[in-house]
């Protein structure tokens, strides 16, 4: 319940930064949903993190200048954040990925359109940032899953 208070919160303050019409709120909303159903099956690390939805990155993406669809990448968005949490339990059933996630206080999905990469995974000050390309396939949680371990 806390996971989904966090990103609740998070999201509140990103819908309230932008006017946005009704249809876009509501797209937002779902992207919310999906995150937030995803990572409260985290369960098996032991510990609760702050999950964190980059909307910031999300509304830096030039959609117009890249050809792109910023409603049509919404609806995107839901599937690709539906494996998260998944990676996120997968990696905490290794004692050793578990070790190092306790080190890990906050986890962070950011879309990007950089385009050299897949997702990347990586660590600073107690933050593990997973950074999708989100105008590739959709991302599974082995890709997350790969991604994080890599970074820790």
């Amino acid at each position: 319940m806390k996971n989904v208070f966090v990103v609740a919160a998070v999201s509140l303050f990103a819908l309230t930064a932008n006017a946005q019409s009704v249809k876009e709120k509501k797209a937002r909303a779902a992207v919310d949903d999906a995150f937030a159903e995803s990572t409260k099956k985290v369960s098996a690390c032991g510990k609760t993190f702050k999950f964190v939805y980059d909307w910031k990155s999300f509304d830096a993406i030039d959609f117009a200048k890249i050809g792109r669809d910023k409603m049509g990448q919404y609806g995107s968005e839901v599937p690709n954040v539906a494996g998260f949490g998944e990676a996120i339990n997968k990696l905490c059933a290794d004692k050793d990925y578990k070790e190092a996630l306790g080190k890990i206080s906050t986890i962070v999905y950011k879309p990007t359109n950089d385009d050299s990469i897949t997702v990347k995974g990586t660590v600073a000050s107690g933050t593990l940032t997973l950074e999708n390309y989100c105008f590739g396939s959709t991302r599974d949680a082995g890709d997350y899953e790969k991604a994080a371990a890599d970074a820790l």
